[in-house]
């Protein structure tokens, strides 16, 4: 099915509201087996939009358009849908009886009567939040779902309709994997090298961790996820988690306990584990150590170790991930310190240099990485190594 999105509202164009509207319709339709393939956004100005809908309506088989059905001035959608599916608005009848309801006593203004009136044949859709109904309304060839913008009452529509509405695509079968500290580029190449009948492959970075997705026929795409899980094994994390969740699920299955001891990533790693409703039963604690005075006082640092090496080496980072596990009497702990900048690098250790420890039962690691990008980058990335080393030596056999 060629399905397009029409986001109505000047707000939307001037940078005043995000649209989380069209994320929320392109998931629900995802689930349906559904992608939009084309996204418009128009001002509330009716002549633009019974121009974008006529124009989608010669395209696709399903137009799902947001916004613009309230009480207001500005509210001109309906009026815009009729004239672009050459029709005169009509009271309905089932959709005024709902209005009075919801208003509950306050006067049916002509302004709020307004929104009871939708295009002639349309199929009203009585609204399970709000007062506007939404409707729908052929055009051509076209199934043209209109609802209003409110974020809430769109939440409503599509989870009480949708699926009644619209048919679910054809049999296909989808996988997404999530992969921690491998780029796009890297997939494409261990994945796009071998022949991929009749299936899509999508990509989706975000940061230090890359989505890969494949549809098509069932065989087709598990072959295709095998490839990718075979190039990069390690970096594939289980069931769709991200990489904080990942790592607390591997503590969790090891019987372990972490303890977190942050220089320059101050707390970020910390902080991504505890994001995580039920965390507390492995994360005990963690020490923001930003100064050589904490690294000392309360991780146990040798001072002579900090004079000798700097705080940024591997003696200190093997040091503050053994005093976060003695203060805290975790089981597992990770460390980090380094340059984050954009100053304090030197020759021997430019900015970007992180030291990192780990420090468990069974393990004693460091390791050194030197990152790129700004501040907030770096800071980034450190998180991603810190966590993906915690969860990887969880996971050893």
């Amino acid at each position: 099915m060629i399905i397009e999105g029409l986001s109505i509202g000047d707000e939307l164009l001037d940078g005043r509201v995000v649209d989380s509207n069209a994320a929320r319709i392109d998931h629900a339709l995802r689930a349906l087996g559904h992608r939009t393939g084309r996204r418009v956004v128009v001002p509330d100005d009716p002549a633009q939009i019974a121009t974008a809908v006529a124009a989608a309506a010669a395209r696709c088989e399903l137009c799902v358009v947001t916004g613009g059905l309230g009480p207001t001035s500005d509210d001109v959608t309906a009026q815009a849908v009729a004239q672009a599916a050459g029709v005169p608005l009509l009271e309905d009848a089932h959709a005024l009886e709902h209005l009075t309801t919801r208003l509950a006593g306050r006067p049916l203004t002509p302004a709020r009567r307004k929104q009871a009136a939708i295009p002639q044949g349309a199929q009203a859709l009585l609204n399970p939040v709000g007062t506007a109904p939404g409707f729908l309304v052929r055009i051509g060839g076209c199934q043209v779902l209109v609802l209003p913008g409110v974020p809430r009452e769109v939440a409503g529509f599509l989870e009480r309709d949708l699926a009644r509405l619209v048919p679910p695509a054809d049999q296909a079968t989808t996988v997404r994997l999530r992969f921690a500290l491998v780029g796009e580029s890297a997939l494409a190449a261990a994945v796009e090298s071998h022949a991929l009948e009749g299936v899509t492959v999508g990509y989706r970075a975000q940061g230090p961790e890359t989505e890969i997705s494949f549809r098509g026929p069932s065989d087709a795409v598990r072959a295709a996820a095998h490839l990718a899980r075979a190039a990069f094994p390690d970096a594939c994390l289980p069931d769709g988690l991200n990489l904080a969740q990942a790592t607390l699920a591997a503590a969790r299955a090891a019987g372990a306990t972490l303890a977190t001891a942050e220089s320059c990533t101050g707390g970020l790693v910390g902080g991504a584990l505890t994001a995580i409703p039920g965390s507390s039963d492995v994360v005990f604690g963690g020490i923001i150590a930003y100064s050589n005075t904490v690294k000392s006082a309360v991780l146990g640092v040798p001072s002579a170790t900090l004079e000798a090496h700097g705080a940024v080496s591997e003696p200190v980072a093997r040091a503050m991930a053994q005093g976060a596990r003695q203060a805290t009497t975790a089981t597992a702990a990770v460390a980090i310190t380094g340059i984050a900048g954009p100053g304090g690098g030197t020759a021997d250790k430019p900015v970007g240099t992180v030291w990192f420890a780990w420090r468990g039962p069974d393990f004693d690691d460091t390791e050194r990485h030197q990152l790129a990008g700004d501040r907030d980058q770096v800071r980034r990335y450190a998180v991603a190594h810190a966590l993906d080393g915690l969860r990887r030596r969880m996971t050893r056999p």
